[in-house]
Protein backbone atom coordinates (compact mmCIF):
# COMPACT_ATOMS: atom_id res chain seq x y z
CA UNK A 1 0.00 0.00 0.00
CA UNK A 2 1.46 3.37 -0.79
CA UNK A 3 1.19 5.51 1.64
CA UNK A 4 0.93 9.51 2.06
CA UNK A 5 2.71 10.80 5.17
CA UNK A 6 3.72 14.55 6.27
CA UNK A 7 6.50 15.64 8.12
CA UNK A 8 5.01 19.20 9.72
CA UNK A 9 7.00 21.18 11.84
CA UNK A 10 4.90 24.15 12.18
CA UNK A 11 3.97 26.32 15.26
CA UNK A 12 1.09 28.38 16.03
CA UNK A 13 0.19 30.67 18.95
CA UNK A 14 -1.24 29.21 22.06
CA UNK A 15 -5.05 30.25 21.85
CA UNK A 16 -8.16 29.59 24.78
CA UNK A 17 -9.91 26.39 23.21
CA UNK A 18 -13.90 26.97 22.98
CA UNK A 19 -15.81 25.29 25.50
CA UNK A 20 -18.03 22.77 23.78
CA UNK A 21 -21.53 21.27 25.08
CA UNK A 22 -22.75 17.88 24.20
CA UNK A 23 -26.13 18.09 22.19
CA UNK A 24 -28.58 15.48 21.02
CA UNK A 25 -31.18 16.08 18.21
CA UNK A 26 -33.98 13.89 17.22
CA UNK A 27 -33.52 12.61 13.98
CA UNK A 28 -35.94 10.42 11.85
CA UNK A 29 -36.17 6.56 13.53
CA UNK A 30 -37.91 4.39 11.14
CA UNK A 31 -36.11 0.90 11.62
CA UNK A 32 -37.85 -2.40 10.46
CA UNK A 33 -38.81 -4.34 12.99
CA UNK A 34 -38.07 -7.45 10.95
CA UNK A 35 -36.35 -7.17 7.85
CA UNK A 36 -35.53 -10.31 6.86
CA UNK A 37 -39.59 -11.07 7.49
CA UNK A 38 -40.31 -7.98 4.85
CA UNK A 39 -37.30 -8.97 2.31
CA UNK A 40 -39.03 -12.29 2.17
CA UNK A 41 -42.61 -10.93 1.72
CA UNK A 42 -41.48 -8.20 -0.78
CA UNK A 43 -39.21 -11.34 -2.70
CA UNK A 44 -42.36 -13.35 -3.02
CA UNK A 45 -44.60 -10.76 -4.31
CA UNK A 46 -42.34 -10.62 -7.49
CA UNK A 47 -43.56 -11.49 -11.07
CA UNK A 48 -40.63 -13.94 -11.54
CA UNK A 49 -40.69 -17.84 -12.61
CA UNK A 50 -41.49 -20.27 -9.70
CA UNK A 51 -38.75 -22.45 -11.03
CA UNK A 52 -35.41 -21.18 -12.50
CA UNK A 53 -34.61 -24.59 -13.92
CA UNK A 54 -30.45 -23.98 -12.78
CA UNK A 55 -30.12 -20.50 -14.37
CA UNK A 56 -27.45 -18.61 -13.16
CA UNK A 57 -28.36 -15.26 -10.83
CA UNK A 58 -25.65 -12.31 -10.55
CA UNK A 59 -25.98 -10.25 -7.68
CA UNK A 60 -24.43 -7.00 -7.84
CA UNK A 61 -23.32 -5.78 -4.09
CA UNK A 62 -21.63 -2.24 -3.99
CA UNK A 63 -19.17 -0.86 -1.69
CA UNK A 64 -21.67 0.97 0.61
CA UNK A 65 -21.65 0.68 4.32
CA UNK A 66 -25.21 -0.87 4.13
CA UNK A 67 -26.86 -2.00 7.65
CA UNK A 68 -27.64 -5.39 7.36
CA UNK A 69 -25.81 -5.70 3.97
CA UNK A 70 -24.61 -9.58 4.86
CA UNK A 71 -28.03 -10.48 5.72
CA UNK A 72 -29.99 -8.62 2.77
CA UNK A 73 -27.77 -10.52 0.43
CA UNK A 74 -28.15 -13.75 2.28
CA UNK A 75 -31.81 -13.60 1.84
CA UNK A 76 -31.52 -13.04 -1.98
CA UNK A 77 -29.57 -15.94 -2.37
CA UNK A 78 -31.40 -17.96 -0.26
CA UNK A 79 -34.39 -16.88 -2.44
CA UNK A 80 -32.63 -17.36 -5.77
CA UNK A 81 -31.66 -21.15 -4.32
CA UNK A 82 -35.38 -21.97 -3.41
CA UNK A 83 -36.46 -20.44 -6.84
CA UNK A 84 -33.61 -23.82 -7.84
CA UNK A 85 -31.63 -20.80 -9.75
CA UNK A 86 -27.52 -20.63 -9.21
CA UNK A 87 -26.81 -17.38 -7.64
CA UNK A 88 -23.59 -15.65 -7.79
CA UNK A 89 -22.35 -12.92 -6.28
CA UNK A 90 -20.58 -9.85 -8.29
CA UNK A 91 -18.32 -6.67 -7.02
CA UNK A 92 -20.88 -3.73 -8.11
CA UNK A 93 -18.65 -1.12 -7.10
CA UNK A 94 -17.29 0.65 -10.17
CA UNK A 95 -13.42 1.61 -9.55
CA UNK A 96 -13.52 1.38 -5.57
CA UNK A 97 -11.32 -1.24 -4.20
CA UNK A 98 -8.42 0.31 -5.76
CA UNK A 99 -9.86 -0.71 -9.04
CA UNK A 100 -8.41 -4.68 -8.40
CA UNK A 101 -10.55 -7.53 -8.73
CA UNK A 102 -8.55 -8.69 -5.88
CA UNK A 103 -9.20 -5.04 -3.57
CA UNK A 104 -12.93 -5.40 -4.78
CA UNK A 105 -13.34 -8.72 -3.55
CA UNK A 106 -11.32 -7.57 -0.07
CA UNK A 107 -14.23 -4.96 0.65
CA UNK A 108 -16.95 -7.22 0.06
CA UNK A 109 -15.46 -9.95 2.61
CA UNK A 110 -14.89 -7.03 4.92
CA UNK A 111 -18.94 -6.65 4.60
CA UNK A 112 -19.06 -10.23 5.49
CA UNK A 113 -19.85 -11.04 1.60
CA UNK A 114 -18.22 -14.78 1.49
CA UNK A 115 -19.20 -17.64 0.08
CA UNK A 116 -19.20 -18.88 3.62
CA UNK A 117 -21.34 -16.53 4.62
CA UNK A 118 -23.48 -15.53 2.03
CA UNK A 119 -24.21 -19.44 0.57
CA UNK A 120 -22.72 -18.45 -3.35
CA UNK A 121 -19.53 -17.41 -4.48
CA UNK A 122 -17.81 -14.39 -4.75
CA UNK A 123 -16.54 -13.70 -8.83
CA UNK A 124 -14.54 -10.98 -8.91
CA UNK A 125 -13.26 -9.31 -11.77
CA UNK A 126 -12.20 -5.71 -13.77
CA UNK A 127 -12.96 -7.08 -17.26
CA UNK A 128 -16.29 -5.72 -18.73
CA UNK A 129 -18.15 -6.32 -22.11
CA UNK A 130 -19.89 -3.45 -24.09
CA UNK A 131 -23.51 -4.84 -23.96
CA UNK A 132 -24.60 -2.15 -26.35
CA UNK A 133 -24.77 1.89 -26.57
CA UNK A 134 -27.85 4.25 -25.25
CA UNK A 135 -30.16 6.14 -27.16
CA UNK A 136 -27.44 9.33 -26.85
CA UNK A 137 -24.65 6.78 -27.93
CA UNK A 138 -22.56 6.32 -25.20
CA UNK A 139 -21.10 2.99 -24.75
CA UNK A 140 -22.18 0.52 -22.31
CA UNK A 141 -20.55 -1.72 -19.96
CA UNK A 142 -20.95 -4.61 -17.60
CA UNK A 143 -19.12 -7.14 -15.64
CA UNK A 144 -18.00 -9.90 -17.36
CA UNK A 145 -18.85 -12.40 -15.00
CA UNK A 146 -22.37 -10.48 -14.58
CA UNK A 147 -23.49 -10.44 -18.77
CA UNK A 148 -22.28 -14.29 -18.77
CA UNK A 149 -25.14 -15.23 -15.83
CA UNK A 150 -28.41 -15.66 -17.17
CA UNK A 151 -29.82 -12.73 -15.21
CA UNK A 152 -28.27 -10.21 -12.66
CA UNK A 153 -29.91 -8.42 -9.88
CA UNK A 154 -28.30 -5.08 -8.33
CA UNK A 155 -28.72 -4.27 -4.78
CA UNK A 156 -28.19 -1.00 -3.09
CA UNK A 157 -29.27 1.59 -0.95
CA UNK A 158 -31.05 4.51 -2.34
CA UNK A 159 -30.26 7.71 -1.29
CA UNK A 160 -29.45 11.44 -2.33
CA UNK A 161 -25.88 11.63 -4.17
CA UNK A 162 -23.91 14.17 -2.96
CA UNK A 163 -22.91 15.44 -6.51
CA UNK A 164 -25.20 16.26 -8.30
CA UNK A 165 -29.56 16.43 -7.84
CA UNK A 166 -32.08 14.82 -9.89
CA UNK A 167 -35.12 12.76 -10.30
CA UNK A 168 -32.77 9.19 -9.60
CA UNK A 169 -29.76 9.81 -7.71
CA UNK A 170 -27.41 7.25 -6.34
CA UNK A 171 -29.46 3.75 -6.26
CA UNK A 172 -30.39 0.71 -8.35
CA UNK A 173 -29.62 2.56 -11.79
CA UNK A 174 -26.44 4.29 -11.05
CA UNK A 175 -25.54 0.48 -9.76
CA UNK A 176 -26.48 -1.39 -12.89
CA UNK A 177 -24.41 1.17 -15.44
CA UNK A 178 -21.25 2.68 -12.86
CA UNK A 179 -21.10 -0.36 -10.70
CA UNK A 180 -21.65 -3.11 -12.91
CA UNK A 181 -19.78 -1.33 -15.41
CA UNK A 182 -16.84 -1.16 -13.03
CA UNK A 183 -13.51 1.39 -13.56
CA UNK A 184 -14.78 1.43 -17.59
CA UNK A 185 -18.67 1.75 -17.18
CA UNK A 186 -17.22 4.66 -13.97
CA UNK A 187 -14.50 6.40 -16.34
CA UNK A 188 -17.10 6.36 -19.42
CA UNK A 189 -20.54 7.98 -17.44
CA UNK A 190 -17.80 10.21 -15.49
CA UNK A 191 -16.14 11.82 -18.26
CA UNK A 192 -19.67 13.49 -19.61
CA UNK A 193 -19.34 15.40 -16.00
CA UNK A 194 -22.62 16.01 -14.19
CA UNK A 195 -24.17 15.41 -17.77
CA UNK A 196 -23.40 11.89 -17.26
CA UNK A 197 -24.65 11.79 -13.62
CA UNK A 198 -27.47 13.09 -14.05
CA UNK A 199 -28.79 12.34 -18.12
CA UNK A 200 -26.53 9.71 -19.29
CA UNK A 201 -27.12 7.02 -16.20
CA UNK A 202 -31.17 7.19 -16.70
CA UNK A 203 -30.48 6.27 -20.21
CA UNK A 204 -27.81 3.74 -19.85
CA UNK A 205 -29.89 2.03 -17.40
CA UNK A 206 -32.78 1.59 -19.56
CA UNK A 207 -29.81 -0.55 -21.79
CA UNK A 208 -29.62 -3.23 -19.08
CA UNK A 209 -33.42 -2.81 -18.41
CA UNK A 210 -34.60 -3.59 -22.10
CA UNK A 211 -32.20 -6.38 -22.58
CA UNK A 212 -33.93 -8.84 -20.15
CA UNK A 213 -31.28 -9.65 -18.13
CA UNK A 214 -32.59 -7.60 -14.88
CA UNK A 215 -33.93 -10.13 -12.77
CA UNK A 216 -35.15 -7.96 -10.26
CA UNK A 217 -33.56 -4.67 -8.31
CA UNK A 218 -33.64 -4.42 -4.43
CA UNK A 219 -33.54 -1.23 -3.23
CA UNK A 220 -32.81 -0.34 0.48
CA UNK A 221 -33.97 3.13 2.39
CA UNK A 222 -32.49 3.63 5.75
CA UNK A 223 -33.41 6.13 8.44
CA UNK A 224 -31.31 8.94 10.36
CA UNK A 225 -30.06 6.37 12.21
CA UNK A 226 -28.15 4.07 9.38
CA UNK A 227 -30.89 1.57 10.13
CA UNK A 228 -32.37 -0.11 7.67
CA UNK A 229 -36.23 1.02 7.51
CA UNK A 230 -37.27 0.13 3.51
CA UNK A 231 -36.87 -2.64 1.53
CA UNK A 232 -38.73 -2.84 -1.65
CA UNK A 233 -37.85 -5.53 -4.28
CA UNK A 234 -38.46 -4.60 -7.63
CA UNK A 235 -39.34 -5.85 -11.10
CA UNK A 236 -37.51 -4.26 -13.75
CA UNK A 237 -40.44 -2.47 -15.26
CA UNK A 238 -40.91 -0.72 -12.21
CA UNK A 239 -37.18 0.27 -11.02
CA UNK A 240 -37.40 4.05 -12.73
CA UNK A 241 -40.62 4.94 -11.15
CA UNK A 242 -40.22 3.29 -7.61
CA UNK A 243 -36.47 4.38 -7.34
CA UNK A 244 -37.66 8.58 -7.86
CA UNK A 245 -39.92 7.58 -5.29
CA UNK A 246 -37.63 5.90 -2.53
CA UNK A 247 -35.34 9.10 -3.04
CA UNK A 248 -38.00 11.57 -2.06
CA UNK A 249 -37.94 9.55 0.86
CA UNK A 250 -34.30 8.93 1.41
CA UNK A 251 -34.08 12.72 1.32
CA UNK A 252 -36.45 13.00 4.09
CA UNK A 253 -35.36 10.84 6.50
CA UNK A 254 -31.44 12.22 5.83
CA UNK A 255 -29.79 13.77 9.05
CA UNK A 256 -28.31 17.01 9.29
CA UNK A 257 -26.98 19.65 11.26
CA UNK A 258 -29.37 21.88 12.97
CA UNK A 259 -27.05 25.26 11.67
CA UNK A 260 -26.47 26.62 8.62
CA UNK A 261 -23.00 28.79 9.20
CA UNK A 262 -20.14 27.33 11.21
CA UNK A 263 -16.74 28.72 11.11
CA UNK A 264 -15.30 25.37 11.75
CA UNK A 265 -16.47 21.57 11.73
CA UNK A 266 -14.36 18.90 12.78
CA UNK A 267 -15.35 15.06 11.65
CA UNK A 268 -13.79 12.06 13.78
CA UNK A 269 -14.09 9.94 10.08
CA UNK A 270 -14.63 10.08 7.11
CA UNK A 271 -14.85 6.30 4.58
CA UNK A 272 -16.28 5.13 1.81
CA UNK A 273 -18.73 3.19 3.89
CA UNK A 274 -19.94 6.44 5.23
CA UNK A 275 -20.38 8.15 2.04
CA UNK A 276 -19.20 7.93 -1.58
CA UNK A 277 -16.75 10.84 -1.34
CA UNK A 278 -16.40 10.19 2.52
CA UNK A 279 -18.22 12.52 3.85
CA UNK A 280 -22.06 13.61 2.96
CA UNK A 281 -22.25 17.18 1.08
CA UNK A 282 -25.39 18.29 2.61
CA UNK A 283 -23.54 18.09 5.83
CA UNK A 284 -20.47 19.53 5.31
CA UNK A 285 -21.73 21.67 2.39
CA UNK A 286 -18.98 21.06 0.10
CA UNK A 287 -18.98 19.90 -3.48
CA UNK A 288 -16.54 22.03 -4.78
CA UNK A 289 -16.45 20.23 -8.34
CA UNK A 290 -16.65 22.79 -11.87
CA UNK A 291 -20.14 23.03 -12.90
CA UNK A 292 -21.80 22.22 -9.71
CA UNK A 293 -23.08 24.53 -7.07
CA UNK A 294 -22.18 23.73 -3.31
CA UNK A 295 -25.54 23.33 -1.37
CA UNK A 296 -26.69 26.52 -0.23
CA UNK A 297 -26.93 25.23 3.09
CA UNK A 298 -24.67 25.03 5.65
CA UNK A 299 -21.84 27.39 4.67
CA UNK A 300 -18.57 25.98 6.22
CA UNK A 301 -15.74 28.12 6.30
CA UNK A 302 -13.38 25.56 7.50
CA UNK A 303 -13.54 21.38 7.80
CA UNK A 304 -10.78 19.57 9.48
CA UNK A 305 -11.29 15.35 9.20
CA UNK A 306 -9.28 13.45 12.02
CA UNK A 307 -9.25 9.91 10.83
CA UNK A 308 -10.32 7.25 7.98
CA UNK A 309 -12.37 4.72 8.52
CA UNK A 310 -11.10 0.62 8.11
CA UNK A 311 -13.70 -0.22 6.00
CA UNK A 312 -12.67 2.15 3.31
CA UNK A 313 -8.88 0.41 2.72
CA UNK A 314 -6.79 3.37 2.40
CA UNK A 315 -9.43 5.21 0.11
CA UNK A 316 -9.75 8.52 0.79
CA UNK A 317 -11.39 9.91 -2.15
CA UNK A 318 -13.33 13.17 -0.74
CA UNK A 319 -10.21 14.03 1.75
CA UNK A 320 -9.52 17.04 -0.81
CA UNK A 321 -12.78 18.96 0.40
CA UNK A 322 -11.22 19.53 4.05
CA UNK A 323 -8.80 22.14 4.92
CA UNK A 324 -7.13 19.87 7.50
CA UNK A 325 -6.41 16.58 7.87
CA UNK A 326 -4.45 14.71 11.34
CA UNK A 327 -1.23 12.76 10.46
CA UNK A 328 -3.00 9.80 11.71
CA UNK A 329 -5.66 9.78 8.80
CA UNK A 330 -2.87 10.92 6.18
CA UNK A 331 -0.85 7.94 7.01
CA UNK A 332 -3.38 5.53 6.45
CA UNK A 333 -4.32 7.20 2.98
CA UNK A 334 -3.40 4.62 -0.03
CA UNK A 335 -2.51 6.92 -2.91
CA UNK A 336 -3.51 4.43 -5.88
CA UNK A 337 -7.17 3.64 -4.60
CA UNK A 338 -7.20 7.39 -3.62
CA UNK A 339 -6.06 8.85 -7.27
CA UNK A 340 -7.77 6.03 -9.03
CA UNK A 341 -11.29 6.60 -7.73
CA UNK A 342 -10.99 10.49 -7.67
CA UNK A 343 -9.48 10.33 -11.49
CA UNK A 344 -12.22 7.61 -12.79
CA UNK A 345 -14.82 9.77 -10.87
CA UNK A 346 -14.23 12.82 -12.49
CA UNK A 347 -13.86 15.13 -9.67
CA UNK A 348 -10.05 15.64 -9.23
CA UNK A 349 -10.24 18.05 -6.01
CA UNK A 350 -11.18 14.81 -4.19
CA UNK A 351 -8.28 13.40 -4.25
CA UNK A 352 -5.95 16.16 -3.35
CA UNK A 353 -4.42 15.81 -0.39
CA UNK A 354 -5.27 18.97 2.69
CA UNK A 355 -2.81 20.40 5.12
CA UNK A 356 -1.64 17.89 7.47
CA UNK A 357 -1.36 18.86 11.13
CA UNK A 358 0.65 16.05 13.72
CA UNK A 359 -2.45 16.54 16.02
CA UNK A 360 -5.55 17.90 16.70
CA UNK A 361 -4.13 20.48 18.87
CA UNK A 362 -2.43 21.72 16.15
CA UNK A 363 -5.54 21.91 13.53
CA UNK A 364 -7.32 23.97 16.40
CA UNK A 365 -4.50 26.68 16.05
CA UNK A 366 -3.65 26.87 12.59
CA UNK A 367 -8.20 26.98 12.23
CA UNK A 368 -7.62 30.26 14.56
CA UNK A 369 -5.03 31.51 12.20
CA UNK A 370 -7.16 31.36 8.94
CA UNK A 371 -10.01 32.73 11.10
CA UNK A 372 -8.59 35.53 12.52
CA UNK A 373 -9.45 34.24 15.93
CA UNK A 374 -7.44 35.19 19.13
CA UNK A 375 -9.80 32.84 21.19
CA UNK A 376 -12.58 31.02 20.04
CA UNK A 377 -15.16 32.15 22.17
CA UNK A 378 -16.88 33.67 18.93
CA UNK A 379 -16.36 30.99 16.91
CA UNK A 380 -19.51 28.56 16.08
CA UNK A 381 -17.29 25.29 15.88
CA UNK A 382 -19.23 21.61 15.97
CA UNK A 383 -17.16 18.30 16.37
CA UNK A 384 -19.26 15.10 15.22
CA UNK A 385 -18.27 11.61 14.86
CA UNK A 386 -18.91 11.85 10.96
CA UNK A 387 -21.54 13.38 8.59
CA UNK A 388 -23.73 9.52 9.38
CA UNK A 389 -23.54 10.11 13.09
CA UNK A 390 -25.40 13.62 13.58
CA UNK A 391 -27.65 12.04 16.35
CA UNK A 392 -25.23 13.82 19.16
CA UNK A 393 -22.53 15.82 19.08
CA UNK A 394 -20.44 18.78 20.28
CA UNK A 395 -21.19 22.29 19.64
CA UNK A 396 -19.29 25.71 20.89
CA UNK A 397 -20.55 28.18 23.28
CA UNK A 398 -21.29 30.41 20.31
CA UNK A 399 -23.79 28.26 19.05
CA UNK A 400 -25.93 27.46 21.61
CA UNK A 401 -28.24 30.99 21.61
CA UNK A 402 -29.50 29.77 18.40
CA UNK A 403 -30.44 26.50 19.84
CA UNK A 404 -32.38 27.35 22.84
CA UNK A 405 -35.74 26.38 21.87
CA UNK A 406 -35.72 24.60 19.36
CA UNK A 407 -38.01 21.23 18.75
CA UNK A 408 -35.61 18.16 19.19
CA UNK A 409 -32.89 19.69 20.50
CA UNK A 410 -31.45 18.88 23.62
CA UNK A 411 -27.98 19.43 25.62
CA UNK A 412 -27.08 16.50 27.30
CA UNK A 413 -23.92 18.22 29.31
CA UNK A 414 -23.29 21.83 29.69
CA UNK A 415 -19.96 23.56 27.83
CA UNK A 416 -16.54 21.95 29.26
CA UNK A 417 -13.13 22.12 28.10
CA UNK A 418 -12.20 20.37 24.90
CA UNK A 419 -10.97 16.55 25.94
CA UNK A 420 -8.01 15.74 24.48
CA UNK A 421 -5.60 12.42 25.04
CA UNK A 422 -1.73 12.42 26.05
CA UNK A 423 -1.30 12.97 22.07
CA UNK A 424 -2.84 16.02 21.76
CA UNK A 425 -5.42 14.81 20.15
CA UNK A 426 -9.11 15.04 20.51
CA UNK A 427 -11.10 11.84 21.98
CA UNK A 428 -13.55 11.35 19.51
CA UNK A 429 -17.46 11.94 20.38
CA UNK A 430 -19.36 9.36 21.69
CA UNK A 431 -22.33 8.04 19.63
CA UNK A 432 -25.23 6.21 21.40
Amino acid sequence: MKTFVSACGLSFPDIPLPLMARISQRVTSSALANVSTVLTSELCQLPIPADLNGRSVAIGVGSRGISCLSDLVREVVSFIHSRRGEAIIVPAMGSHGGATAEGQAAVLAEYGITQEKVGAPVLSNMETVCIGESACGVPVYCDVNAWRADYIVPLNRVKPHTQFRAPTESGLLKMLVIGFGKDRGAATIHGHGVQGLVELIPACADVFLRSGKVLFGLAVVEDGRHRTAHVRALAPGRILEEEAALLRLARDLLPRLPVDELDLLILDRMGKDISGPGMDSSVTGRIMANGVPDPPTPRTSLLAVLDLTPASHGNAVGVGLAEFISQRLAAKIDLHATYMNSIIGGFPVQGKIPMTMRDDRQILRAAAVILGATGFADCRLIHAASTLELETFLVSEAILPSLQGRPGIEMLTPPAPMAFDDEDNLKPVEHP
